[in-house]
C-alpha cells in the first residue's frame, strides 16, 4: 500500500515546505527516507528531517542552491550546517518559530522500481525502496527509530523477512544471516533514546523490543526456506505488488513474480501464463 494524499503525521510545517520546494524536485532530485513512510495512516512516529537524494553527485550543490533560493523568496531562513561537500548539504529550515531539517545527499540509483510522480512531494521514492534502504541503515548505525520504522512496516506493508531478503539485492555484501546478526547486535533500546523520537503514540523500550523480537523470529526462518539463487529479490503478486512469500505454500509461491533491482528500477511485466 503506497501512502496517500497528506495523511498526518507530516506536521502542517513540514507540508508547507514540502509545497514550496515541490517545483524543484525531478527525477534527478527526489523525496526519500522516513518523510515519505510517515505520510501513512497510523504511523508511529514524525519524522524530523527531509532526505532529498539524487543519482548523480554534481546534483547535489545545484539542488540545494534552487531549494534554497526558493525557500528564501517564501520567507524561511535556510540555516547551513556543517561542511558542505559535493555528495551532501544539510540545512535547518525556518520560519515563524517552526523548523525542520533538510538534507540533500547523493545517493545510488539501484533500486528496484522507478520514481514516482507525487502531488505534495514532486517526485518520490517507492515504498519498497525505503524500506530495503531503512534495513540497510538500521543494520548498519542501529539507531531506534529505525527499528520504530521496521517493525511498522512488518505490520502494515511487507514482513521484516521480505524486506531483508531484497535488501542483500541493493547490498551484496550483505546476506540475510548477516544481516540480522547486524540488526540484533545494534538493537539497544534506550530510553534516553526514544525520547529522542516525536511519536504518535506511547512507546517504551520493553514494548518496542517485544515487538521488534517477535518480527525477528518469523522473519529469520522465512530467508532459510527461499531459494538461495533468488537472493535480492522482492516478490509480486497478480497486481503487481510486494508481498511477503510463504514458500512453504508452494503453488501459491510459484504464482509470484519475481522482481529484481537495477539502475533507476522498473515497473514488472506480469505476465498470466493462461493468455500467452
Amino acid at each position: 500500500m503506497e501512502p496517500r494524499g497528506e495523511n498526518m503525521p507530516l506536521t502542517p510545517f513540514q507540508i508547507e515546505v514540502f509545497r514550496t520546494i515541490a517545483s524543484n524536485r525531478s527525477p534527478e532530485s527526489f523525496v526519500a527516507g522516513a518523510t515519505v513512510l510517515h505520510r501513512e495512516e497510523g504511523t508511529p512516529r514524525y519524522s524530523k528531517d527531509i532526505d532529498l537524494f539524487h543519482d548523480a553527485e554534481e546534483s547535489v550543490a545545484i539542488s540545494a542552491a534552487r531549494d534554497s533560493e526558493v525557500l528564501c523568496d517564501a520567507g524561511y531562513s535556510v540555516e547551513w550546517e556543517g561542511q558542505r561537500l559535493p555528495s551532501f548539504r544539510r540545512a535547518t529550515i525556518v520560519r515563524g518559530g517552526e523548523s525542520v531539517r533538510m538534507e540533500w545527499v547523493w545517493d545510488s540509483a539501484w533500486r528496484f522500481f522507478p520514481l514516482l510522480r507525487d502531488e505534495l512531494m514532486g517526485y518520490r521514492l517507492h515504498l519498497a525502496d525505503i524500506a530495503t534502504n531503512k534495513v540497510i541503515a538500521a543494520a548498519e548505525r542501529g539507531e531506534i527509530r529505525d527499528y520504530i520504522d521496521l517493525v511498522h512496516l512488518d505490520g502494515t506493508y511487507l514482513g521484516l523477512g521480505a524486506i531483508v531478503w531484497a535488501a542483500c539485492g541493493k547490498n551484496p555484501g550483505y546476506t540475510p544471516e548477516l544481516m540480522f546478526q547486524q540488526l540484533g547486535w545494534r538493537a539497544r533500546f534506550r530510553p534516553e533514546d526514544l525520547k529522542l523520537v516525536r511519536t504518535t503514540r506511547e512507546i517504551t523500550p520493553e514494548s518496542l523490543k517485544r515487538e521488534w523480537l517477535s518480527i525477528s523470529r518469523k522473519a529469520e526462518p522465512l530467508a532459510n526456506r527461499l531459494p538461495l539463487d533468488q537472493l535480492g529479490s522482492l516478490y509480486l503478486n497478480a497486481s503487481g505488488e510486494p508481498v511477503t512469500p510463504d514458500p512453504s505454500d508452494e503453488r501459491a509461491f510459484s504464482e509470484l513474480t519475481r522482481h529484481e533491482a537495477s539502475i533507476g528500477g522498473a515497473w514488472p511485466r506480469i505476465v498470466d501464463e493462461r493468455t500467452e
